[in-house]
């Protein structure tokens, strides 16, 4: 993300680089579970170390944190039915500080920790990211519940901005 230098090392270096730590990152990425099979037959690493890609991934990274710690005021404003998901066992990103937080800060929100999973849960239990869609999808979670589990929590504030705000998950 750094211009001309960012631009030089897309295009020499960091492809090499990639291509000699690629798996070993994605590697840690499913850990402590091994990466799918069928992950690891299907994904084009040599995509992934593109100039372009690398670039872009470059340019993703370095505004995360800022672009979260600029959304966050705003977690507590989310109405819409929300599940967040996680292994408690990632290496990529601390599930208590970032989903429990989350959690906390949304109201109403459910919160699904997959004991002794890694960061690629939706490849650890598949299944179990379809029943949390299923649940949002069938209903299992509304707008009206978030609302009402808001209250319990203590965070009647949120409920009422949610309520000002319903409009936005409709769309």
């Amino acid at each position: 993300a750094i211009p001309v230098l960012g631009d030089v090392i897309s295009y020499t270096v960091a492809p090499l680089i990639g291509d000699a730590i690629g798996w070993p990152l994605i590697s840690k990425m499913f850990a402590p579970q091994p990466i799918s099979p069928r992950f690891e037959r299907d994904f084009p690493l040599a995509l992934a170390l593109r100039p372009s890609q690398i670039k872009a991934f470059a340019q993703d990274t370095s505004h995360m944190i800022a672009a979260a710690q600029q959304l966050s005021p705003r977690y507590g404003t989310i109405t819409c039915p929300t599940v967040i998901m996680a292994g408690d066992a990632d290496r990529i990103v601390n599930f208590e500080r970032q989903a429990q937080r989350l959690h906390g800060a949304i109201p109403g929100s459910r919160l699904d920790v997959l004991n002794g999973a890694g960061h690629m849960i939706h490849h650890v239990d598949p299944g179990r990211l379809v029943r949390a869609i299923d649940l949002i999808a069938t209903g299992g979670i509304t707008r009206a519940s978030t609302q009402a589990e808001a209250t319990t929590w203590g965070t009647q504030r949120g409920a009422d901005r949610g309520r000002r705000e319903e409009r936005r998950c409709e769309q």
